[in-house]
């Protein structure tokens, strides 16, 4: 790996933006991470990643990078300190930009080697010494698409969600070409809009719940 496919960076992050943009999250399985508690996860990342290509740009003889630091609590903290989901977006889009813009510099120093320990429940478990563009490459192919997936299975109607931004489509009904714009359940965020139609032809509304893996990056050191 001659550099870190930053154009693959950013694209794993449009599709977690374009999800949380979405809305419509309902609460976690119980002992597993909210919306919100994800999306802060994700910005604390990015930061602790960014200092770690931080100091492989600088050739520091010494890179940190030890995601277990960051605990509930903590995560709990950041959710209160953004204000919500809305809140937290706009920091994770500034932390993801940056790390990108900071990938997009390492060049050959994307195969500095970096004593590596990655552990992200059954999907991740490295413990070894890795090109640091390596370690950005998982992250790409299978951190973030993981937490993609949880934000994914925490949505109440998947089939239905819009993004908030864009007024609901049009769709006749099945019984007497009359639609009703539903505001009242998907999501907890101002402005938030869900398209369904009145009458037999509307869908039951259910829950979806998926597995969240735990959470696990730990040392990298160079």
């Amino acid at each position: 790996m001659d550099e870190v496919d930053v154009a693959a960076l950013r694209q794993a992050y449009d599709e977690l933006f374009a999800e949380i943009d979405a809305g419509g999250f309902g609460p976690p399985p119980e002992g597993q991470l909210s919306a919100e508690q994800i999306v802060a996860h994700l910005a604390a990342n990015d930061e602790l990643m960014s200092e770690a290509t931080e100091a492989v740009l600088a050739g520091s003889p010494f890179a940190y990078y030890d995601l277990d630091t960051i605990h509930r609590p903590q995560l709990d903290a950041l959710v209160s300190e953004c204000g919500g989901l809305d809140g937290l977006a706009v920091l994770f889009r500034a932390t993801s930009q940056k790390l990108c813009a900071l990938a997009d510099r390492l060049g050959p120093a994307a195969e500095t080697p970096v004593d590596t320990v990655l552990r992200e429940g059954f999907d991740l478990d490295v413990d070894e010494s890795l090109p640091w563009g390596r370690a950005l490459d998982l992250h790409i192919r299978v951190h973030l698409p993981l937490h993609l997936t949880q934000l994914r299975a925490l949505r109440r109607q998947p089939h239905l969600a819009w993004p908030r931004d864009r007024p609901p489509p049009i769709r006749p009904a099945a019984d007497h070409g009359v639609v009703a714009v539903d505001n009242s359940g998907t999501s907890g965020l101002p402005g938030a809009t869900t398209p369904r139609s009145t009458g037999a032809g509307r869908g039951e509304r259910g829950d979806v719940a998926g597995d969240a893996a735990g959470e696990g990056w730990r040392n990298v050191r160079r």
